[in-house]
């Protein structure tokens, strides 16, 4: 073989596994643009180097953003790195407290979940 095709099947080869790592990324990106919910592709990437479950971190932020409270998505993964364990309590916690705090205020909490 050439150098020239060691070159292109390296490049190519590279570029396919680029793509593959790309699209494992896609669903969780889809799903936070489509619940307004938006969250960089880097921040993906850089919660999954960290060992961070993608999706569990995507669905908690998406449903803390959906009952108000005003999180970033890096808050939420490094809750689940402190007590992964404990992770969905403190989820329901964030969810509770604000319900309550609303309730108090005379507002209508949105529906539990």
């Amino acid at each position: 073989m050439s150098p020239i095709t060691i070159l292109a099947l390296a490049i190519s080869s590279f570029g396919v596994v680029l793509c593959v790592i790309l699209l494992s990324f896609f669903g969780p990106w889809l799903k936070c643009q489509l619940a307004q919910a938006p969250v960089g592709w880097a921040k993906l990437i850089a919660r999954r180097l960290k060992q961070v479950p993608v999706q569990l971190i995507v669905d908690a932020f998406i449903r803390l953003r959906k009952h108000g409270i005003p999180v970033q998505i890096d808050d939420i993964a490094d809750a689940y790195l402190r007590e992964p364990k404990e992770f969905d309590l403190y989820v329901e916690t964030y969810i509770e407290t604000l319900r309550y705090e609303k309730a108090s205020d005379g507002e209508t909490p949105p529906p539990a979940t």
